[in-house]
């Protein structure tokens, strides 16, 4: 659309080369000029607006702007354009508009006069016609369609009401230069002034004391307050005016609220605490860019670095100096989520001042004042971003939390979840990964869990006592696979690089064709490779009843956020007190789809209807056995099938296993969690307890007594932390497929603890609750004493049938 400016930048442009300067009385140079002056009076309204370190307390709708609203306002600088093209037309029409004087003090009395006495009066009635039923419906919903208001948002509006307004600007402006009297200051002026007043109306902040309206009276009638207007979004029958007050006073349709509100808003000075805070940092200059305050639409899409960011580098090179000086942790953002209010908080720091010694002491300084707050103001759990919980700054946070022992504020670094996201993106098969950054938290717990996957870790280090040490953590039969190499050209036959630490293009190059770089280091690697393909760093999708939202974390699509993000909010909606989770249970969960986020775009997450869309006919999903840790190879999966329009049919995924269950119903299921199936056949995965091939056929059957029930023992709503009881039965059976990543191309890895062996943490507590009583004759299990108790149900009670240690 910008290149319909392109005449008027000609023409300019034309001037300059010919004549070697621009007259003064060039009209095209004063309307490019105007359009951009009137460009920045929006932008920077609509940085004070998104200003929540500024403004948070004073704010009148308490709501975040949506990507949704965004998206429909992204065009919002449309009527600039049209009004250029209308300005341009007047030019032509009338040759005597260019050739103004600079100023005329009786050109600003006349304005405001014809201002005052038509276009005030003009607006108010025809912002009334807008709002009749018909009229309402075809043009104004527009405007009202915006939830919270913003600056943008008051030229969000159709075509007609753009000429509308055309025609109440037009007024006073020709009318004074008609009269005579007209002026370029005025011109400049008049609509400056215009712009101004319309963005702070729809600012969604309180600017104005409410003393100022005590104190003056009369202003009540002459300036409309930004909680004036956000009444007439909430109360479409009152307040309709343009700026002046007096006009909704003369006709009786001013708001009775208005006036106590805008004294509430004002004297506002606390805000709700936060129930979650994400302690972010900047990761360099450019990115600093992709603020709110910033670009509001372009901080609503994942980060890349843009052209028009170049300009605005020195300015943000210069800002960076002054919060290197002065700034302390503020306010980025915030969403809402089941209630409760989850903010983003920015240490004022880039992320090259985190590698230099003599700014450790004051980047610790920032984030223990920010802890110290966040426990003053009480706030449940706090989650530290990637360099915020650098284990050389502070050892992952421990720095903090054993110094201040009594915080009730939870300090959540996120490394599990982040070890637990990349863990689950690793093939069944691969059999050897290279991992950099192996001796940090986050590298230790994956060289750990692989090793007792029996996969071969290459460790990059240097450091062969710091190596020795995690290496002795592993159970003995799984040490062999942990080993040191202090080159890249260690792995020039690996395939699966896990990348820690930040790698060049030299040593990109030493990674074998076709493989695939793993990676938790911040900023993430550059794509060098064109033969490789490269992970994104560890992310989860936010619920999507999340409210509020508008802004990406830096490269994550949209309601995406990174794993030590979502670590925290897990910890914080699980209700978890403790301030750290074992990597086998994080696993187990996200395999069950009970971390309330479906990581990556595509959720594992299969019910009947997308069983019969299946693209390939035929697919692998994950069962509660696999989260149990006890599966081997392939054991823990179901082979589903799609062998026509109503036969869909499941098997092991154990090679060589028959496909002879059949899909009767859903029983249950929650979208994008868990689905509860009813099958044909109980499906025994080969090897375990003898089981051959067939799934059925060889498997012994349990006596049933009469009308047992055939409806699955785990009941929707139960801990997902469930370990299935598989027992042989002639009854129709339960898959639960729950949800997980990007669905590999190879099953998932199993989960079990590093150097432990497999605890029955995921079996039922003894006291959990049954939705329904199991009828007599099916069988269930339960945990008692730490201990694994299976039994039967007859008439209606638990009798225990035998102990085991397992």
């Amino acid at each position: 659309m910008y290149l319909l400016y392109g005449p008027l930048v000609a023409r300019v442009l034309y001037a300059l080369y010919i004549d070697g300067e621009v007259k003064k009385d060039d009209w095209c140079l004063h309307i490019l000029m105007l359009s951009g002056l009137r460009a920045l009076v929006h932008q920077l309204w609509s940085s004070f607006s998104c200003m929540l370190f500024v403004n948070r307390t004073r704010r009148i709708n308490q709501q975040g702007v949506e990507f949704d609203q965004i998206d429909a306002e992204w065009h919002w600088d449309n009527f600039l354009i049209f009004q250029t093209f209308a300005a341009s037309f007047l030019y032509l029409s009338f040759p005597a508009l260019a050739n103004l004087p600079v100023w005329d003090i009786r050109g600003v009395i006349c304005c405001l006069m014809l201002h005052m006495g038509i276009s005030e009066p003009l607006y108010y009635w025809l912002h009334r016609l807008l709002h009749s039923s018909s009229l309402f419906q075809q043009y104004h919903w527009l405007h009202h369609s915006s939830k919270v208001l913003h600056p943008y948002t008051a030229e969000h509006a159709t075509f007609l009401e753009h000429i509308l307004l055309c025609v109440v600007v037009g007024i006073p402006t020709l009318g004074t230069v008609f009269i005579g009297y007209g002026s370029v200051i005025l011109m400049y002026g008049y609509f400056l002034v215009f712009d101004f007043l319309q963005c702070l109306g729809h600012c969604n902040v309180e600017v104005f004391p409410h003393r100022l309206f005590e104190t003056i009276p009369l202003l009540k009638y002459l300036i409309r307050p930004p909680t004036y207007h956000s009444l007439h979004h909430s109360d479409m029958g009152t307040n309709f005016c343009l700026f002046m007050p007096l006009y909704d006073k003369l006709w009786k349709t001013t708001n009775a609220n208005s006036w106590d509100l805008q004294r509430e808003n004002s004297s506002r000075t606390i805000s709700r605490a936060p129930d979650f805070v994400f302690l972010a940092h900047v990761v360099d200059v450019m990115s600093s860019m992709h603020s709110p305050f910033v670009y509001r639409s372009f901080s609503s899409i994942p980060f890349s670095t843009k052209p028009f960011l170049f300009p605005g580098w020195p300015i943000a090179y210069l800002v960076m100096l002054v919060m290197w000086a002065k700034s302390k942790t503020f306010l980025f953002s915030f969403y809402y989520l089941r209630g409760r209010l989850f903010q983003t908080w920015a240490v004022p720091r880039f992320g090259f001042q985190y590698f230099l010694p003599f700014a450790t002491k004051g980047i610790n300084k920032q984030i223990e004042d920010a802890i110290l707050k966040a426990d003053k103001i009480g706030v449940k759990v706090i989650s530290l971003a990637a360099l915020n919980k650098n284990e050389g700054l502070n050892g992952g946070g421990t720095l903090f939390t054993n110094k201040h022992p009594n915080l009730k504020v939870r300090v959540v670094h996120g490394n599990t979840l982040t070890a637990a996201v990349i863990l689950n993106e690793i093939p069944q098969d691969v059999e050897e990964v290279f991992l950099t950054g192996a001796t940090s938290k986050l590298g230790r717990a994956i060289a750990l869990y692989l090793a007792r996957q029996k996969v071969k870790v290459l460790m990059l280090t240097l450091s062969t006592e710091r190596f020795t040490k995690i290496q002795k953590e592993a159970p003995a039969d799984c040490q062999k696979y942990l080993v040191q190499v202090t080159k890249y050209q260690a792995a020039q036959n690996c395939k699966t690089w896990i990348i820690g630490k930040w790698l060049t293009p030299r040593e990109q190059y030493w990674a074998p064709s076709g493989t695939h770089f793993h990676q938790f280091v911040v900023p993430p690697i550059i794509p060098f490779r064109r033969d490789c393909t490269y992970g994104k760093l560890a992310a989860m999708r936010l619920p999507d009843d999340v409210e509020g939202l508008g802004t990406c974390e830096y490269t994550m699509e949209r309601g995406v956020v990174h794993a030590c993000h979502a670590g925290g909010l897990v910890h914080f909606l699980e209700g978890w007190k403790h301030m750290r989770l074992e990597l086998s249970m994080l696993i187990r969960l996200m395999l069950c789809g009970k971390l309330h986020s479906n990581m990556a775009s595509n959720p594992y997450y299969f019910d009947v209807p997308k069983l019969q869309q299946l693209a390939n006919k035929s697919t692998i999903v994950t069962t509660l056995f696999q989260t149990t840790g006890l599966a081997k190879a392939q054991q823990g999966f179901v082979n589903v099938t799609h062998l026509s329009s109503d036969n869909i049919a499941f098997g092991s995924a154990v090679p060589g296993a028959t496909i002879d269950s059949n899909l009767v119903k859903s029983i249950v299921s929650q979208p994008h969690n868990f689905s509860v199936l009813q099958v044909t056949n109980v499906i025994i995965p080969v090897g375990i307890d003898g089981a051959s091939n067939s799934s059925s056929s060889t498997s012994p059957s349990p006596p049933t007594s009469p009308g047992a029930s055939t409806s699955p023992s785990m009941a929707p709503g139960a801990s997902p932390n469930l370990s299935p009881t598989i027992s042989p039965s002639t009854a129709p059976a339960t898959s639960i497929s729950p949800s997980s990543s990007n669905a590999p191309s190879q099953a998932p890895r199993s989960a079990a603890t590093p150097g432990s062996a497999p605890v029955p943490s995921t079996a039922p507590t003894a006291n959990a609750p049954v939705t329904d009583a199991p009828s007599a004759g099916c069988t269930i299990s339960k945990c008692s004493g730490g201990r694994y108790a299976s039994g039967k149900c007859s008439g209606g009670k638990y009798t225990s049938d035998k102990w085991s240690s397992s």
